[in-house]
């Protein structure tokens, strides 16, 4: 299921809010759940798909992975959303 991004959001913040601010645990795992939910956001978005006009060679716009079929819709490699729309 593909969530939209303010409903993340909105889950972060409440479950931020019940974390103590004198509690070291609580505020070392809000660190943590904010820095996956922006890593998580940050795959989710396609990015395009590189390409090398002088090789012909696709590659992904994160890891630079070669990009072996034009069907994937994530890397391999890294996880990240590939956006196919300029290349096709």
């Amino acid at each position: 299921m593909k969530y939209i991004e303010d409903d993340i959001w909105t889950a972060y913040y409440y479950l931020i809010a019940h974390a103590k601010p004198d509690d070291e645990i609580g505020q070392k795992s809000k660190t943590i759940l904010k820095d996956i939910i922006e890593r998580y956001l940050s795959y989710s978005k396609g990015k395009k798909v590189i390409m090398n006009p002088k090789y012909k060679s696709l590659r992904c716009p994160r890891c630079e992975t070669a990009l072996i079929g034009r069907y994937d819709h994530y890397c391999g490699q890294c996880g990240q959303k590939l956006d196919w729309r300029e290349v096709r």
